[in-house]
């Protein structure tokens, strides 16, 4: 198995972590952290994040397949945590449509296309994940 990305402990509780294919870096850092630099992702911002990321390019195959334009589409994640251990609790996916027409039927596989995403399959059962759809029309 080929390795994708390479991470650096860089000290005070930061984080580089590089895609090795393309040189691009992400900086992350730890909420614990009481100074943490806040233009960067903590490891758990970037695992609800990368929920969000999976789910919009699942309904991105979606609409390419059936020439449908989703260009705009935003997602807000929100994230719950549980402690004992300490994990998700629940993350809540917000996806904001573009204004376009979509047919009802579209609408509906463009939502089962964001629940089958390979993140989303990847959490732990008893994690809620919540997907809200706004449509414009």
């Amino acid at each position: 198995m080929a390795h994708f990305a390479e991470l650096t402990y860089t000290g005070d509780l930061h984080v580089e972590c590089e895609h090795l294919q393309s040189g691009t870096k992400i900086i992350t850092h730890s909420s614990e952290k009481p100074d943490a630099v806040l233009d960067s992702f903590n490891p758990v911002e970037l695992c609800a994040t990368s929920l969000g990321a999976c789910a919009m390019t699942l309904v991105g195959l979606y609409a390419k397949k059936r020439n449908l334009d989703v260009t705009g589409m935003k997602v807000r994640v929100n994230k719950e945590m549980l402690t004992n251990p300490y994990r998700f609790g629940k993350i809540e996916l917000i996806f904001d449509m573009p204004d376009r027409e979509y047919s009802d039927k579209d609408k509906v596989q463009m939502e089962r296309a964001a629940n089958t995403c390979p993140v989303h399959s990847s959490f732990r059962p008893d994690m809620e994940q919540i997907f809200t759809f706004n449509w414009k029309r």
